[in-house]
């Protein structure tokens, strides 16, 4: 029901132009979709702008320019998010990993991969995902 929740979203960000949470939400949802993407960006930036050093919007805000093929900018989102979450959730290593990997940073990656399995990732579909990334020493989909 990705319409009906992306417009549920959009009306909350309507009815409160500073609703961080819906703007986060819609951002992260987008971007795991793949869709709007521009629009993913603003509202993370949004976000972010709104609610500075909160390791959450951080992470999506980079997970939304991972998406987009902005590996480099989306590193420099991923690390303030790594500062400002203590500790770093299972998936925030996860995808400091793939952000590294695509930069070229295998080693780097395969570290924080590994980390996101020590940490217990919430699923074994998420499990035996970060354990292919790890064989392969490269990012999965």
């Amino acid at each position: 029901m990705y319409k009906e929740s992306d417009a549920a979203y959009m009306e909350a960000i309507r009815l409160d132009s500073t609703n961080v949470t819906a703007m986060n939400n819609l951002a992260y949802y987008l971007s795991l979709r793949k869709e709007r993407l521009d629009e993913a960006t603003k509202y993370a930036a949004m976000a972010t702008k709104l609610q500075p050093n909160n390791g959450t919007f951080e992470d999506t805000y980079a997970w939304v320019l991972f998406a987009d093929g902005k590996y480099e900018d989306a590193l420099v989102w991923i690390q303030k998010a790594m500062k400002n979450t203590n500790p770093p959730t299972a998936v925030l290593l996860e995808h400091y990993g793939d952000i590294l990997v695509k930069l070229g940073k295998t080693g780097e990656a395969l570290k924080q991969w590994n980390l996101a399995l020590e940490k217990g990732l919430d699923s074994d579909e998420s499990k035996q995902k970060v354990k292919r990334k790890i064989e392969t020493k490269s990012y999965v989909e």
